[in-house]
């Protein structure tokens, strides 16, 4: 009996004791059972932050109100500079709290917040522990469900879990915004796993509020050029590390047709170097038509001026694409949002090109990775939307799976950086994801979170391009800083510049030829790009690196025809075959691609070695094997390549390789067939050599 009477003591003290260490996990913001969410197949987890919650106001309710509203409630402990908040853009703020969350407290919390109508909900704060990103959970989740599901079980199974519908997708079938109630059995987070795990869905997540991570940083540089279109070698660049913009824009500045969406955290609709350009906008903050800046706004303004700032009109500077059109966008805090954005640049604004110098900092929600790819898929007719995202700027591996970084989707094209001397910036992510280098600022400062390393060199440059005005921008017209109006710097610089320059550069080859695919522009770009840094970036075999992509963009290149040549191996044996590959593109598509000896003497070398190229692709190569050298010496080989309209005589635009991008060339060297006999005549000469030498040092001694 006595030993009944301990055992059922021991585990009432195991059950208190297990209760006492989960109340002390939730109060101390631990990850309990539960605390994850699915996307793309993967728990992923959170961690619930119970020191503060995170209070919705309507948004109309303006700041002061705010400061007025929240210190009247016990439960908070401080409330002070909330304006400087990141979610204070969506009149989202993070508010501490003077005791733990716990499943008790946020009920009566909720209530009292909203009894006033100013606040719209009041909602948990999750941790999204590998990049500290908070998760905010409102009331609302986002699911698709599987294509066969009729409505009528879509019906059944929400009335089941007592939620409601907020709106379906206008894009999207079977895809709905559902919103729990008072009678759910759960949170939003708790109904969207349900929902996972029913075997109904594609996905289901929370439609969480969280940031964006703009992939800029201003530093303190100085210098007045905008030397990534055309570098003279200004302060010590590299002469020819840009993308020679002026030889492209004697081709084309850019069609008025062409439109270029900056998706980014606001856009200054009345620049005096963007208003002409901005023709449709919307702001996915506030549902309104007008992008302009908001609290701790400050970066799709120098974004936007990168791509398509107004050229030739003797004021600021020029965009990359600076007679094409801009769609200014300023982003949204759901996970909704993040999706809709894309949805709208294509479908209602009808964007042809979209630029994200941004990135979530959790990884890629379902959600959005659908939106992406079908922008990528469907936009522009069924040609794709090109969708262009900044690699960032941690100098990291954008390919890890688990950073699921949108810009690793096969869906876009991923942009890092260069600098003026043509290598890669300190900054620049990486991995086998990363499409190409754009050339812009060389160094960041560690303490915005590069991984330049100090003290700043003394030769760094930045980039000018148009800027917020006033004092929210990287100008804020500061003597020795130059423009006291603030509305330009010179201090643009990450990622977040070289994503806007390759998609001016898309601007540019759309408007030679609209009716390019997402694909064939992908491939023009990767085809004409240049590799730079060499030694430096390891070019496999298909001249890829992991660290810079195909290479450094070139606007000129793209947009006329090019060809490259290669051989393999570079140095042979007389009479040993190697193989000649030559590669051509062309905005039109490809009618012939040939390669010749650059004046060898050798008559079957010099003359022209032809492919006519059928169904005119827009990048294609070809391969000559069998190749031999009766000769020994080092011999230059060069090709060319020819567009469909080819000839097409007074129409300005170069339909050969040599009319417009040059001839490409490359050198194989031939050396002797070394026989048994030559070898031991090299053999005896040594010795001799040997010999005459121990004989010399004799006298000498």
């Amino acid at each position: 009996m006595e030993k009944r009477k301990l055992n059922g003591l021991f585990v009432l003290l195991c059950i208190t004791f297990g209760m006492i260490f989960l109340i002390s996990a939730e109060s101390a913001g631990q990850a309990v059972e539960g605390d994850y969410y699915y996307s793309r197949g993967q728990k992923i987890p959170i961690v619930l932050d119970t020191s503060q919650v995170a209070v919705v106001f309507k948004k109309e309710v303006p700041l002061d109100r705010v400061y007025s509203f929240l210190p009247r409630f016990r439960q908070f402990s401080a409330v002070k500079e909330l304006e400087k908040q990141d979610l204070a853009r969506a009149n989202v703020f993070l508010v501490p709290l003077a005791e733990p969350l716990t499943k008790l407290n946020m009920p009566t919390l909720k209530v009292d917040l909203k009894r006033n109508g100013l606040v719209e909900t009041v909602g948990k704060v999750y941790l999204f522990e590998k990049t500290k990103s908070y998760l905010i959970l409102s009331e609302e989740f986002v699911v698709k469900f599987k294509p066969e599901i009729t409505l009528e079980q879509i019906d059944h199974f929400n009335a089941s879990k007592k939620v409601t519908i907020v709106r379906a997708s206008q894009y999207v079938k079977n895809q709905f915004i559902l919103r729990v109630t008072p009678q759910s059995e759960g949170d939003a987070l708790v109904i969207a796993n349900q929902y996972y795990e029913s075997e109904l869905t594609e996905f289901a997540h929370p439609n969480f509020i969280t940031t964006f991570e703009r992939r800029s940083t201003p530093n303190d540089l100085y210098y007045p050029n905008q030397w990534h279109l055309n570098n003279t070698g200004q302060n010590g660049g590299t002469v020819d590390a840009d993308i020679d913009a002026p030889e492209a824009w004697e081709i084309t500045t850019g069609d008025p047709n062409i439109k270029i969406a900056i998706l980014d955290d606001s856009i200054e609709k009345d620049h005096e170097d963007l208003q002409a350009h901005i023709v449709a906008s919307w702001d996915f903050t506030d549902d309104d038509d007008d992008p302009s800046p908001g609290p701790g706004d400050y970066h799709g303004t120098s974004v936007a001026g990168i791509a398509a700032a107004i050229g030739n009109n003797n004021k600021g500077v020029a965009g990359v694409c600076y007679t094409s059109k801009i769609v200014a966008v300023r982003l949204g805090n759901t996970l909704q949002d993040f999706a809709d954005v894309f949805y709208w640049a294509a479908n209602t604004a009808n964007a042809d090109v979209i630029s994200n110098s941004w990135g979530l900092t959790i990884p890629a929600p379902d959600l959005v990775v659908d939106a992406i790819d079908d922008v990528a898929t469907n936009g522009r007719g069924g040609k794709g939307c090109v969708v262009l995202f900044a690699a960032g700027n941690s100098n990291s591996d954008i390919s890890d799976p688990a950073e699921g970084e949108l810009a690793a989707l096969n869906s876009v094209i991923a942009v890092g950086a260069s600098t003026n001397k043509d290598v890669r910036s300190c900054y620049s992510s990486w991995g086998v994801d990363l499409d190409m280098v754009a050339p812009i600022n060389t160094w960041i400062h560690p303490i915005y979170g590069s991984t330049c390393q100090l003290p700043k060199p003394a030769d760094a440059v930045g980039t000018w391009t148009t800027d917020q005005s006033g004092a929210g921008g990287f100008n804020d017209g500061t003597p020795p800083l130059p423009d006291a109006a603030g509305l330009y710097t010179q201090d643009f610089g990450g990622t977040s510049s070289a994503c806007p320059t390759v998609a001016g550069i898309v601007g540019l080859l759309l408007s030679v030829n609209p009716d390019l695919t997402r694909t064939e522009v992908q491939d023009i770009l990767q085809t004409t790009a240049e590799k730079i840094a060499s030694s430096d970036a390891n070019y496999d075999t298909n001249g890829f690196s992991d660290h810079y992509g195909y290479g450094r963009v070139n606007t000129h290149r793209t947009i006329v025809p090019t060809v490259v040549i290669s051989v393999k191996p570079k140095k042979v044996k007389k009479d040993k075959p190697f193989t000649v590959k030559v590669t051509g593109s062309a905005p039109f598509g490809l009618k012939s691609i040939w390669w010749f000896g650059d004046n060898t003497g050798i008559s079957d070398i010099d003359k022209a070695h032809w492919k006519d190229v059928s169904g005119a692709p827009k990048v294609y190569t070809y391969t000559w094997t069998g190749v031999t050298i009766d000769q020994k010496g080092t011999y230059l080989l060069g090709a060319n390549a020819r567009d469909v309209k080819y000839p097409n005589p007074g129409d300005g635009y170069p339909h050969q390789a040599s009319e417009g991008s040059g001839i490409a060339t490359t050198e194989i060297r031939v050396t002797p067939v070394t026989t048994a006999l030559g070898l031991l005549a090299i053999g005896l000469s040594f010795l001799l050599t040997g010999i005459a030498s121990f004989r010399e040092r004799g006298k000498e001694c």
